[in-house]
């Protein structure tokens, strides 16, 4: 049984909540974001607030990404990030016009944004126009159905310019940095530098965990410092079910996002269920 974290009976067993988010990200190999400097301004001159409020979501911290809050023991504190990636999360636009200037875009750019036709997305996208208009930036939203959304962003390299708009899980920091490095799935990015390949790598073959936790905080606060994408908004959803659900333990998928082929491995305690009357 899943859904989100509400009105659910007191019965219920609930595994560790899932992250999910909302992000901009950058197609990074092209100008002008391939320039880090531009990629920061646009960052500070992003009000993730506004959309913390869209998605009436405010209540959560702003800080969640690479690593979210949920997989705490190796989440970093954001008052343990260096000053130079506190600064991305002050919102002021008149400091994001003054790093595009210096960046070389005095009177800012034109870009494209894509997104998938939905209403939510395009609530999601006219506000993305709103904010980076203020700061000089004129987006064009590349609207399309979500089979073409998805063919394109999956596509190897991408097929857009400019930003797209999505969501994402941020669930096992092991697995979601790969994202991050190059040629990996949900690259969407098509990002490709060196310091966070090496890090990365480095990640993946140890097998200490205290020396893993520590190669994880080296990557993500790489990651986050470099500016591939905005982390715009998250939220979080629970895994429910019953206690008759025998071995099962609350996963989510053990492919993309495909649930059905967890549910060959259970089985239901049927004397378990009649003893709380169902």
């Amino acid at each position: 049984y899943y859904n989100t974290l509400d009105t659910q009976t007191p019965e219920l067993k609930k595994s560790m909540p899932l992250g999910m988010s909302n992000a901009i990200l950058f197609r990074t190999d092209q100008p002008p974001f391939d320039d880090i400097d531009v990629r920061r301004a646009m960052m500070i001159g992003t009000d993730r607030k506004a959309y913390q409020r869209l998605f009436k979501v405010d209540q959560y911290e702003e800080h969640w990404s690479p690593i979210p809050a949920v997989d705490s023991p190796r989440n970093l504190a954001f008052d343990e990030m260096p000053e130079d990636i506190q600064i991305l999360y002050k919102y002021d636009p008149e400091l994001s016009k003054k790093m595009l200037a210096d960046a070389g875009y005095p009177n800012g750019f034109e870009t494209k944004l894509l997104v998938s036709s939905n209403p939510t997305t395009l609530d999601f996208a006219a506000l993305v126009k709103d904010q980076w208009a203020k700061i000089g930036v004129e987006v064009e939203i590349d609207a399309v159905d979500n089979t073409t959304f998805a063919s394109r962003t999956y596509a190897a390299p991408p097929v857009y310019t400019g930003a797209l708009l999505r969501d994402k899980v941020t669930a096992i920091p092991s697995l979601m940095l790969m994202f991050y490095r190059k040629g990996g799935y949900a690259n969407f990015f098509a990002w490709d530098d060196p310091e966070v390949n090496a890090a990365l790598d480095a990640m993946k073959q140890e097998l200490d965990p205290t020396e893993q936790t520590r190669l994880i905080h080296e990557a993500a606060v790489q990651i986050d410092g470099k500016v591939p994408s905005i982390p715009v908004s998250r939220f979080v959803n629970g895994i429910y079910y019953w206690p008759w659900v025998m071995n099962y333990h609350g996963e989510l998928t053990i492919e993309d996002w495909s649930f059905k082929d967890l549910v060959q491995f259970m089985w239901i305690d049927q004397d378990l269920k009649a003893e709380m009357g169902y």
